[in-house]
């Protein structure tokens, strides 16, 4: 009545969100793993993946795809720093899969929704608040993220999420550590962590 959206209870929107991340990890997961075995996905998938069953196989941060694309240089330090793909790099030795890695990857985006719930309860109330997360996950930009390419950057979604809402409440040991690993993996993750500082003062 008079144009309001019907919000979830404050008790059922955490049951929400929590279902919608979900939900959107398997649509999203299934679509990103279609897109890859049916040969639509291009250099980025190419170059992670080969980069992370390098540093599984022992042979270093390296990519031949890349090196032949910038002068031979295929080292990914002299580039960027994704260390966190030393963590992947365990998971590909159990599973060497490249639809395992693009399920991490949607794995991670979606997180982000339950990141920009927490977020959004501090200022409204939980039903608004899960309407700001069903925003990010409806969102193309994000949508079109979990299905085109895998890319370092987007591991750091949720963490730098996680790190501003630890500002926020004030805790010191959290921020800086959500920080850190967000910096991990990748390191141009920087200025929204810098800016995540203003949170914490």
């Amino acid at each position: 009545r008079g144009g309001r959206v019907p919000l979830p209870s404050d008790a059922a929107a955490p049951r929400i969100v929590a279902g919608a991340v979900l939900a959107y990890v398997a649509l999203f997961g299934t679509m990103s793993v279609l897109r890859h075995r049916t040969l639509h996905t291009y250099l980025d998938t190419a170059v992670e993946s080969q980069l992370v069953a390098n540093l599984a196989a022992g042979h270093g941060p390296v990519s031949s795809i890349q090196g032949a694309l910038h002068d031979g240089r295929e080292n990914v330090l002299l580039q960027h720093a994704p260390l966190a793909y030393g963590a992947l790099a365990w998971l590909w030795k159990l599973f060497p899969s490249v639809s395992l890695l693009r399920l991490v990857w949607v794995a991670c985006i979606a997180a982000g929704g339950w990141v920009v719930f927490r977020l959004a309860e501090r200022v409204v109330p939980p039903g608004e608040a899960a309407l700001a997360a069903l925003a990010y996950l409806l969102h193309p930009t994000v949508q079109f993220a979990s299905v085109f390419e895998i890319h370092a950057l987007t591991l750091a979604t949720p963490l730098v999420g996680w790190c501003f809402l630890q500002g926020w409440d004030g805790r010191a040991r959290p921020f800086w550590m959500a920080g850190i690993l967000a910096l991990l993996a990748r390191e141009d993750a920087a200025p929204l962590v810098g800016l995540s500082c203003a949170a914490l003062l």
